[in-house]
C-alpha cells in the first residue's frame, strides 16, 4: 500500500524550497506524487511514496544530506497507510 508523507517546515518558503529541489532534481524511485506550497507558519510538502522503504531509502541517501546542506530542517514528518487514492482526469 502506498503512504503519505506530510512535511512541515517551520519559517522556510519558496526559495528554499526551490534550492533543495534544485539539488534533488525532480526523479525519486518509489514517489508517487508531491506537492508543496505556502503554509501558515512556513512551508508543507506531501508526498506519497508506494512504500516505507522507498521513502526511508530516499530520505537517508538523498534528503536529508540536500537539506543539510541548504538548511531545510522539516519537522518529523506524519505519515499514514493510504487506504485509497483518486487520480483526477487527464
Amino acid at each position: 500500500m502506498a503512504v503519505v508523507y506530510i512535511f512541515e517546515v517551520p519559517g522556510a518558503g519558496a526559495e528554499e524550497y526551490d534550492e533543495v529541489m534544485a539539488e534533488l532534481g525532480d526523479e525519486a524511485p518509489g514517489r508517487l506524487y508531491h506537492a508543496a506550497g505556502p503554509a501558515e507558519e512556513g512551508w508543507m510538502v506531501v508526498d506519497v511514496w508506494e512504500s516505507n522503504e522507498a521513502f526511508e531509502a530516499f530520505l537517508a541517501e538523498r534528503l536529508l544530506p540536500v537539506a543539510r546542506k541548504v538548511g531545510f530542517f522539516a519537522s518529523l514528518p506524519q505519515s499514514f497507510t493510504a487506504h485509497k487514492i483518486v487520480r483526477g482526469p487527464g
